[in-house]
């Protein structure tokens, strides 16, 4: 039976948790998956992107890319996908406006492609790793 002593000592070991290692990998887990299925032509759901423009196209493949649908032209704006976190949070987004506004483009403009959110897969995954840390924590209690 754990009485008051025990039960503050556990809650101030609590306060000593670091969560910035678990955070690092949940943005990496949301960035790599975003990267993953946006690569493949796929949206956060599973399906394929809506099909380009007749001219856009055309366009793409004079420059020698052809479909699927991957939302890369010149690969920046997913290349510039990263993460930041500290002890609080996580956050992911886009290192240069340009790419945050080509992103917003191509989430929410004239043929909406929803690639920037979070999928079952990415979610699964961030399930378990925060289970894995909580367990962790519970083992040295």
């Amino acid at each position: 039976m754990l009485n008051f002593y025990d039960t503050k000592r556990v809650f101030e070991r609590l306060t000593l948790i670091k969560f910035q290692p678990l955070l690092k990998e949940i943005g990496k887990a949301i960035r790599d998956s975003i990267q993953a299925k946006t690569s493949r032509g796929v949206d956060t759901s599973g399906k394929r992107f809506s099909p380009y423009t007749p001219i856009y196209r055309r366009m793409k493949a004079f420059k020698g890319l052809y479909p699927p649908v991957n939302l890369k032209l010149t690969g920046q704006m997913l290349g510039d996908l990263s993460q930041t976190e500290n002890d609080r949070e996580c956050r992911v987004g886009f290192k240069t406006t340009k790419s945050a506004e080509k992103a917003t483009y191509n989430q929410e403009g004239s043929t909406p492609r929803h690639f920037f959110d979070i999928s079952p897969e990415a979610n699964k995954e961030i399930d378990k790793l925060v289970n894995e840390f909580i367990n962790d924590i519970f083992k040295g209690i």
